[in-house]
Parts: structure tokens; C-alpha cells; sequence
């Protein structure tokens, strides 16, 4: 195994996982602006 691949498989600290769950959260919302502004130009 390559080093800090043991890291990877250890499960996500709380922290880690809200961290997480912010970041996809603001992809959600970039995502829906993009579309939203796409369906404008039709």
C-alpha cells in the first residue's frame, strides 16, 4: 500500500464529515445557478 493510503480507508471524523457536507452543499447551489441561468437563455 502507498503511503497515506491507510488514512484513506479510516472513517471521517465528525469535523471532517460537516466539512464535507459544506462543500457539497455549495456545489448543489453553484450547480442549480448554473442551470437556472442556462434555462434563462432559451
Amino acid at each position: 500500500m502507498q503511503p497515506g493510503m491507510q488514512d484513506m480507508m479510516k472513517p471521517l471524523s465528525k469535523e471532517e464529515l460537516e466539512q464535507l457536507d459544506m462543500f457539497l452543499l455549495e456545489l448543489d447551489a453553484e450547480e442549480n445557478m448554473t442551470l437556472e441561468m442556462l434555462y434563462g437563455y432559451r
